[in-house]
């Protein structure tokens, strides 16, 4: 099982290169500066991580960050079910999946506005929004999800909708609707 560590557990992951290496650098800062008892399990490999474990070093996180490396989906989850938030760095990937299952583990997600994400994630409705690297941004939202009585369930209970309408049964519908309104021309 995912070790449960103590305060405000969040997580983030992601492939650890130099063009994602920025955005994992202001979820470290935002960390950093909080003075909330909280832990981040960073999920992830790549050839920037070197880098980012210093940087987690020079913003003295060594008892507040953990690194956890790539895993495979079942342990993701259990860390995703762990957590009180799921911190996605940049919403410039592509379709954010990883954002669909932590809704449907129960685990409120921050995310960079922008970009795939904000297709998914509405700020204040199923989620929490911050503008893409603003460590300070990011650190209000961690804080307002933490002080905010009934945010997360609220967050959470919005998320399962979300991922209800995200299913593979919706998806097929929508797109059973989408080619029967399309004119066939002869």
């Amino acid at each position: 099982r995912a070790a449960r560590p103590s305060g405000f557990g969040l997580v983030t992951a992601g492939s650890i290169n130099a063009s994602t290496l920025p955005a994992f650098e202001t979820v470290l800062s935002a960390v950093s500066r909080l003075r909330l008892d909280c832990h981040l399990a960073v999920i992830g490999d790549g050839p920037a991580l070197p880098a980012l474990k210093a940087r987690a070093e020079t913003l003295m996180l060594s008892s507040r960050a953990t690194f956890v490396g790539a895993l495979p989906h079942p342990k993701k989850m259990e860390y995703l079910r762990a957590a009180k938030a799921f911190i996605v760095p940049s919403g410039g990937q592509s379709f954010p999946s990883l954002v669909l299952h932590a809704l449907s583990e129960g685990c409120p997600v921050i995310g960079a506005a922008g970009g795939s994400v904000s297709e998914i994630i509405e700020n204040g409705r199923n989620g929490l929004l911050f503008r893409p690297g603003d460590a300070a941004d990011l650190g209000e939202q961690i804080v307002t999800l933490a002080s905010t009585p009934g945010l997360s369930l609220k967050l959470i209970a919005e998320g399962v909708r979300t991922v209800e309408r995200h299913s593979w049964d919706a998806t097929v519908a929508a797109t059973f609707d989408a080619l029967e309104t399309l004119e066939v021309k002869a």
